[in-house]
């Protein structure tokens, strides 16, 4: 590996500030070094000036890099007083309109938003009375979250009853129910893009009644 010194990182940060917001001082240096490393070992790059140039104009290096350095590991109903809150607040938006619609963002591999929908279809709702759009900058988690697939390492809060309802057991993991994957939109997008907040509005037609963004604007600069 490149020997990656502070001016590197330095310029590195800057760069991953620009594109996704990050702070340098939240995210570490280990990751951003780490994420070099990785961006290395796949276009071969044999200097710094190489490695910079491949992460300002390359695409898929910089995607890489971005993907080493999001973390996108998270649990089904994680912290459950944030789901009891979400049915309140459904039941009181239902009294003056038909439907909700909620963001979540970032989404990592599905398991807020599928908690979320599960919550709130074992309360008696309708699948129409609510859509969830969740989206994350990481195309490999928004693929795994597209496919409905779980690890045993998200039921760390779950019950057997509730997981025998809602999941299916199979060869590569466990499998969330349909009725919750149908309220539920993943998209790979970046927050800070524009035309990200432009796409978003008009999915939602108009404002969210809702926002999750956990662990997300803690990571972000000031300015960000």
């Amino acid at each position: 590996p490149l020997a990656i010194d502070a001016n590197t990182v330095s310029r590195l940060a800057e760069m991953v500030s620009h594109t996704i917001g990050f702070d340098l001082e939240r995210i570490g240096v280990n990751s951003v070094v780490r994420a070099a490393h990785e961006v290395q070992a796949y276009s071969k790059a044999s200097t710094i000036q190489t490695l910079e140039d491949q992460l300002t104009h390359d695409p898929v290096c910089r995607q890489l890099f971005i993907e080493s350095i999001v973390v996108p590991e998270s649990w089904l109903f994680r912290e459950p007083k944030v789901f009891q809150h979400i049915n309140t607040l459904l039941c009181q938006r239902l009294q003056k309109q038909s439907e909700v619609m909620m963001l979540s963002a970032p989404c990592a591999n599905g398991e807020e938003a599928c908690s979320i929908a599960l919550s709130l279809l074992e309360s008696g709702h309708s699948q129409n009375q609510f859509h969830i759009i969740a989206t994350d900058i990481s195309r490999h988690a928004v693929k795994q979250a597209r496919s409905g697939l779980f690890s045993e390492n998200a039921f760390r809060t779950i019950d057997e009853t509730r997981k025998k309802k809602w999941f299916t057991s199979t060869a590569t993991g466990l499998q969330v129910a349909r009725a919750i994957q149908a309220t539920v939109e993943f998209l790979d997008r970046n927050l800070l893009h524009s035309h990200t907040e432009n796409e978003l509005i008009q999915k939602a037609q108009g404002p969210f009644d809702l926002i999750c963004c956990r662990n997300l604007l803690v990571y972000f600069t000031k300015p960000m």
